[in-house]
C-alpha cells in the first residue's frame, strides 16, 4: 500500500515493492508450494538472486515476465541494461537505488524519470496480479499497464487448456 501511495517517492516505492516480492515469493514458493528449500531463499551465494525469486513467483502465478510494450521508456531503458525480463530490470533499478556508490550507475536511473515511473508501475502491476492469484480471483481486472480491463492471465491459461 505504501508503494502504491508513493510514500517514499518513486525510488522508495520500488524498494518497498522488492520487499513485498521477497516475502510473497518465500511464502508461496517455500512455505506453501514447497517448490524450494528455505536455504534457496536465504541471503548468500547459494541462494536465488532477487530477480530469480521474482521470476519464479511470476511463473508460479502464470504471469508473463516480459516488460509490456505499453511501457515504452522502460523497454528502451532495459536495452541500456542489456536486460529484457521485467524482474531483472526491476531488481537492477532497485540495486542501483540501494547499493550503487558508482555515479555512472546512479546516473542511469536519474536521467530517466519516466523509466523509473514505468518501473514502479510494472512492479505494482506484478504485485496486483500476484495478490489476485493468491486470492484465486478468476475474473477481469483493470490492468494498470495496458490501461484497460483484461482477464487475469491464469484464467486465460485455464480456458485454453
Amino acid at each position: 500500500m505504501e508503494s502504491n501511495a508513493q510514500a517514499g517517492g518513486i525510488e522508495g516505492s520500488i524498494v518497498l515493492q522488492q520487499a513485498a516480492f521477497e516475502l510473497l515469493s518465500r511464502v508461496l514458493l517455500v512455505e506453501d508450494k514447497k517448490r524450494f528449500m528455505a536455504d534457496k531463499f536465504a541471503p548468500g551465494k547459494d541462494g536465488l538472486k532477487a530477480a530469480e525469486k521474482l521470476n519464479e513467483l511470476l511463473q508460479e502465478c502464470g504471469i508473463c515476465n516480459r516488460i509490456p510494450k505499453s511501457l515504452y521508456q522502460l523497454n528502451e531503458f532495459s536495452k541500456k541494461l542489456n536486460k529484457v525480463e521485467g524482474p531483472k530490470v526491476l531488481t537492477n533499478i532497485r540495486n542501483i537505488i540501494v547499493h550503487s556508490g558508482d555515479p555512472k550507475e546512479r546516473k542511469k536511473i536519474s536521467d530517466s524519470q519516466q523509466s523509473r515511473y514505468e518501473a514502479w508501475k510494472l512492479g505494482l502491476w506484478y504485485l496486483e496480479l500476484v495478490l489476485l492469484y493468491l486470492f484465486d480471483y478468476q475474473g477481469d481486472y483493470f490492468s494498470r499497464v495496458a490501461e484497460k480491463e483484461e482477464s487475469v492471465p491464469w484464467a486465460k491459461n485455464r480456458l485454453q487448456a
